[in-house]
């Protein structure tokens, strides 16, 4: 969460969470729209998916960064999902 303290001027623990939450889900959302409008290419997403899981499973002692991971997982998931389901849907 350290790695957040750059940006996030707030004390207040519950406040500072949010805003790591806004930043955290905002940059998965940001890439999935990027991945939506072929800026990115899809061949990214799967390694996007194995990222954030690897980031699970090394965040075992801040609970606060594991829930945001699972979210995390689940956004890209349904978004990159949805992308994926679209094109073959077209094709």
């Amino acid at each position: 969460m350290e790695m957040f303290d750059e940006y996030i001027k707030v004390k207040n623990k519950e406040d500072r969470n949010i805003e790591i939450k806004k930043i955290f889900l905002g940059n998965i959302n940001f890439m999935t729209e990027l991945i939506k409008i072929e800026i990115l290419s899809k061949k990214i997403g799967p390694n996007c998916l194995i990222n954030l899981y690897n980031r699970y499973q090394k965040v075992h002692l801040d609970e606060v960064m594991r829930e945001l991971t699972i979210e995390g997982l689940i956004l890209f998931t349904e978004k990159f999902g949805r992308i994926i389901y679209k094109k073959i849907k077209t094709i």
